[in-house]
């Protein structure tokens, strides 16, 4: 196998990623992609169909500039947490900074990392926060 064959393309979704400002993920069981929009929306689409899934419930100001998914995919982090079934918002860490540069998750699901506007990185403990949401920690 040469190095060309090493790496096959599948696919291709057009029309859905056009205006994506670097944020984009896919969930842990290839099923689904999140795209950080440069209109600060949050999209999830369906990789099969190339349909959207749902897109999110807030948006973010001034623009979105990265996203994360959890280690499980329940979860999609930005500036903000989303349920990755449904879009909803559920918890905001980042009031004070309009957005997050880069966002990564912890290889266990319990710590969001994200370096905010303002030479600054953020650390959350997602057991805590969720649990204040009456939601089940990513596991």
């Amino acid at each position: 196998m040469t190095r060309r064959e090493s790496w096959a393309r599948i696919g291709e979704l057009e029309g859905t990623c056009a205006d994506a400002a670097g944020g984009l993920a896919v969930l842990p069981d290839g099923s689904r992609l999140a795209i950080g929009h440069a209109d600060g929306t949050v999209r999830c689409v369906d990789l099969a169909t190339g349909e959207t899934v749902w897109l999110g419930d807030e948006r973010h100001e001034p623009v979105l500039q990265s996203l994360a998914c959890s280690p499980y995919g329940r979860l999609v982090a930005t500036s903000a947490i989303w349920d990755a079934r449904t879009g909803r918002s559920l918890e905001r860490f980042a009031l004070d900074a309009p957005y997050a540069h880069r966002v990564s998750w912890a290889p266990d699901g319990t710590l969001v990392a994200a370096s905010l506007c303002g030479d600054r990185v953020r650390l959350w403990d997602t057991r805590a926060a969720l649990a204040a949401r009456f939601v089940a920690p990513d596991g």
